[in-house]
């Protein structure tokens, strides 16, 4: 009998996998969004160094060249200011591991080819954000997010807007007058609504029996809202460069003189925020919004 022997070759195929480079890794090549509060997602993902990116000599809050911002990757964003006031949030997401910088930044007249300025910077634990008053409407601006910690990449959202500060204050100064949001639909991309105004001349609220977060004997604004059918929770994040201690307090009320306190908040240093906020679906809110101290001046 003859026997068949079968051998066999075995194919061993080995890949190796290279990530790219964000298409915005630089200026010349930066994304540009519109400030409108909408929001971007981003990588720093083998993005280059603030050397290469003509920020030479200004590292934002990392320091100086050399210093432990000199060889962390970077990615660009160019907008066009459509007000004097800006505010950016940046938030980490998948991969992402260490602190956040955010840079807001000038060119000079060569645009990318020059010397960048920075205006604004922030950096540590995410989210990171930069609010400020004072850019010039139609010119040029940069917001450069990257990871301080040297050679960590990560994904992130970006979330954006530049407006013009209202001229008058005191038009929801009244609990039974008050600005009338409507709010984007729960769980949808994109759903934060950012508002800016002020609270400059406006009449104190309601100052309650007792000591209690939730007073307002100082200048107050009041804004309502009404959930939808899907709302579970609430996030609140209020911001100012003038006030030095913003506070907030959600109710719900059928007659501006009887109050049910949903959440307060009293701030320091300018923030304010509460997150996870329990709310009612279809449900109708009053958000009161003062400054613990008396100041007074625009907030976002």
């Amino acid at each position: 009998m003859r026997k068949l022997l079968l051998s066999s070759i075995g194919i061993l195929i080995s890949s190796t996998i290279a990530f790219a480079q964000p298409a915005n890794d630089d200026c010349a090549t930066s994304q540009v969004i519109t400030p409108d509060s909408s929001c971007v997602s981003g990588a720093t993902t083998d993005g280059f160094t603030d050397a290469a990116d003509n920020l030479t000599d200004l590292w934002g809050c990392q320091g100086g060249p050399g210093g432990p911002g000199a060889t962390h990757p970077d990615v660009w964003y160019e907008f066009v200011a459509t007000g004097s006031s800006f505010i950016t949030t940046a938030t980490e997401g998948l991969g992402w591991a260490g602190d956040m910088e955010v840079i807001l930044a000038e060119p000079g007249p060569l645009g990318c080819l020059d010397l960048f300025t920075i205006i604004a910077s922030s950096c540590g634990a995410s989210p990171q954000q930069i609010t400020f008053n004072g850019l010039i409407p139609g010119n040029t601006y940069y917001i450069i997010v990257a990871n301080p910690s040297n050679g960590t990449t990560g994904a992130f959202d970006l979330c954006t807007e530049t407006w013009i500060p209202p001229m008058s204050c005191t038009d929801n100064d009244d609990c039974n007058s008050p600005d009338v949001l409507t709010l984007n639909p729960s769980g949808s991309p994109g759903a934060q609504l950012c508002i800016s105004d002020c609270n400059t001349g406006a009449t104190p609220g309601p100052d309650f029996a007792g000591a209690n977060c939730y007073d307002f004997p100082n200048a107050t604004v009041w804004y309502e809202f009404t959930t939808d059918a899907g709302a579970a929770t609430l996030d609140i994040d209020l911001n100012s460069l003038d006030m030095s201690d913003p506070e907030f307090t959600l109710f719900t009320t059928a007659d501006c003189n009887n109050f049910t306190i949903i959440e307060c908040v009293e701030g320091t240093g300018g923030n304010a925020n509460s997150n996870g906020i329990s709310v009612a679906f279809s449900t109708t809110y009053i958000l009161a919004i003062s400054d613990a101290s008396g100041d007074e001046g625009t907030f976002t």
